[in-house]
C-alpha cells in the first residue's frame, strides 16, 4: 500500500499471481482479510507501505509490475497504465496517523 490516501491496494502472494487493484473501502477490506487469515494461519498479514512497489503478475514466466505513487493536490486520483508500469498519482488526503470523528452524543435540552 502506498503511504498516500488512495485506494489502492496490492495483494502479494506465495509462489503465485500478485492482484494489483482499487478498493473503495481498503481500510475495511483489509481488516476483513487480515482476520480471516490470522484465524486461518495464526498470524497477522503482513503489510508493507511504499511509494514503489513491485508484485508478481505471471509467476510461471516470472514477470514483474512496479507500481509508483505521487502526489498532486491539483489533479484526482488518477492511474497512467500506459508504460510497461503503472503509475498512480492522488492527492495528499489526511495524514496516515488520522482517526475518525465521531458524532456527538449529547442531547441538548431546551430550557423552560
Amino acid at each position: 500500500m502506498s503511504t498516500f490516501s488512495d485506494n489502492f491496494v496490492i495483494v502479494k502472494l506465495a509462489n503465485d499471481d500478485g492482484m494489483f487493484g482499487s478498493c473503495e473501502n481498503k481500510t475495511e477490506f483489509l481488516t476483513i482479510l487480515n482476520d480471516q487469515y490470522k484465524q486461518k494461519v495464526g498470524k497477522d498479514v503482513r503489510r508493507e507501505f511504499s511509494n514503489e512497489i513491485e508484485f508478481t503478475y505471471d509467476a510461471k514466466k516470472g514477470k514483474v509490475k512496479k507500481v509508483h505513487f505521487s502526489k498532486n493536490d491539483a489533479v484526482e486520483t488518477l492511474l497512467d497504465s500506459s508504460r510497461s508500469d503503472f503509475t498512480v498519482i492522488t492527492q495528499s488526503g489526511l495524514p496516515g496517523n488520522s482517526q475518525p470523528k465521531g458524532r456527538s452524543t449529547q442531547k441538548r435540552m431546551s430550557s423552560k
